[in-house]
């Protein structure tokens, strides 16, 4: 029952219509299009546009749980950008198609909770689900696979802990294990076998030690193998090492690049026989 003004036999101007399942539209009407709002008898109320007596390009809905969403709608569907703010202020933003906000064709849900974390990626319904990036609030973050708003910590991920660790490679119950490469703060790195969080075995890695930087094989964060170690004066030995120190076939560089010693090292020192050059 429509109750307001006509004009040409048609809905035009101020006017209020109850529908027979007891909502209420009421507001401007235009050739079969109202600017206002849509009173539910469930207590949601909607404003924005409504024709057909259906939610449509933009409008604001209010649940009567205390969630709104704001944005785009396409015959009474959510669609196009628009976002959910939740009762407890959490909101998600992004695009919207067939009621849900997805990842798809460069389409993507931003959600930045009252708790400080944020997450940007895929989403299903309303969990992340799917490739995404969860920003946690204490500084670390999660990259990788979401099912059903859980992180999925298995297989290959990237992970920055708040201390300003990264790791990407492969994970097995949240920790690194199997391929993959820490980064740290300083420049260094591990790269090679990981596991149970730890490097395992003989990797590759860059790290600042007392008096200067290695880089080159590691066991353990030990040099290990082969490798290169510059002084802080310049300086360099380039051979192997053993549990951290010049074991077997090397060389020691001055600055200037000339060849002090080349021969064996044995305990970090040069030992039998050497060729110097000047």
């Amino acid at each position: 029952m429509y109750t307001g003004t006509f004009e040409g036999g048609r809905l035009r101007g101020m006017g209020s219509c109850k529908l027979e399942n007891g909502d209420v539209i009421e507001g401007v009407w235009e050739e079969g299009v109202c600017e206002g709002r849509r009173l539910y008898k469930s207590g949601d109320v909607f404003t924005g546009t409504i024709r057909s007596f259906l939610r449509d390009v933009k409008g604001d809905h209010e649940y009567v749980d205390g969630t709104r969403y704001e944005g785009g709608w396409r015959k009474d569907v959510r669609y196009g950008e628009g976002r959910i703010v939740f009762p407890n202020g959490d909101h998600l933003e992004g695009t919207w198609k067939d009621g849900e906000c997805e990842r798809a064709s460069g389409r993507q849900g931003t959600c930045r909770y009252v708790n400080g974390d944020e997450y940007e990626g895929s989403w299903r319904g309303s969990q992340p689900h799917g490739q995404g990036r969860m920003a946690y609030a204490d500084g670390s973050f999660f990259v990788g696979s979401w099912i059903h708003g859980k992180p999925q910590r298995e297989g290959r991920g990237c992970l920055q802990f708040f201390w300003g660790d990264v790791y990407e490679g492969e994970l097995v119950g949240g920790r690194p294990e199997g391929k993959g490469r820490m980064s740290y703060p300083d420049g260094g790195y591990v790269e090679g076998h990981w596991k149970e969080g730890a490097p395992s075995g003989v990797n590759q890695g860059r790290k600042r030690m007392m008096l200067g930087e290695y880089e080159g094989g590691m066991q353990e964060g030990i040099p290990q193998g082969w490798g290169t170690f510059v002084y802080d004066d310049g300086s360099k030995y380039v051979g192997q090492f053993e549990e951290g120190e010049a074991q077997g076939e090397g060389e020691l560089i001055s600055s200037q690049g000339i060849t002090i010693f080349s021969g064996r090292f044995e305990r970090g020192a040069p030992a039998g026989a050497a060729v110097k050059e000047w």
